[in-house]
């Protein structure tokens, strides 16, 4: 008589550059895509890539081109991010279509400004801890969902449009805009 233990029937390989941590080694800044300012040469790309900016002092990160990942970390510093590219956040999906995990920016010291547009495939989630800040002067978007924003910090938007906004800790706020560009459209807002 034979006891089956276990069974694998959804098992899959992941390439390193899709899902480990890549971290940014330059001290002075450049284009996002140069696999010359990367940990082992190998920029965060790909849904679920996490992209981890280390406290560098100041620098300009470019985005020449669209540019997938899963997380973006800034750990300290300033960094302003700008060029041409949009800026994607998403995760993978099981096979049934399950997210694993949510899209994430997550700001754990410094002061830091996207001038990008900023798209999360599906609810997204600004963390931004105390004494900390996070501008996104591009326009966000989020195609599903909602978004969450964490931490003490504060996080500035040009707008909000999506179906459910939380606040769960710090400053959520809408910039200054009298026109329809920095109109906000919100169905369920949470502040807790």
């Amino acid at each position: 008589i034979q006891t089956q233990w276990a069974k694998v029937d959804n098992a899959g390989i992941t390439p390193l550059s899709d899902f480990s941590a890549q971290k940014w080694t330059s001290t002075t800044g450049g284009d996002f895509a140069d696999t010359g300012k990367w940990s082992n040469g190998l920029p965060a790309t790909g849904n679920s890539a996490i992209a981890t900016m280390p406290s560098a002092g100041t620098q300009t990160v470019t985005l020449s081109f669209d540019t997938l990942i899963g997380a973006l970390n800034l750990e300290g510093g300033s960094y302003t991010f700008g060029g041409s590219g949009t800026l994607n956040l998403n995760v993978t999906a099981d096979k049934p279509g399950n997210l694993q995990g949510l899209p994430e920016i997550d700001v754990l010291a410094g002061s830091h400004t996207i001038n990008n547009n900023v798209v999360f495939g599906n609810s997204g989630i600004l963390t931004v801890a105390a004494g900390a800040s996070l501008n996104i002067t591009g326009a966000p978007s989020v195609t599903i969902g909602s978004l969450a924003k964490r931490g003490d910090g504060l996080a500035q938007l040009p707008h909000v449009r999506v179906n459910s906004v939380s606040v769960e800790g710090g400053t959520l706020r809408v910039a200054e805009n009298g026109t329809a560009a920095g109109t906000s459209v919100v169905a369920d807002l949470s502040i807790t």
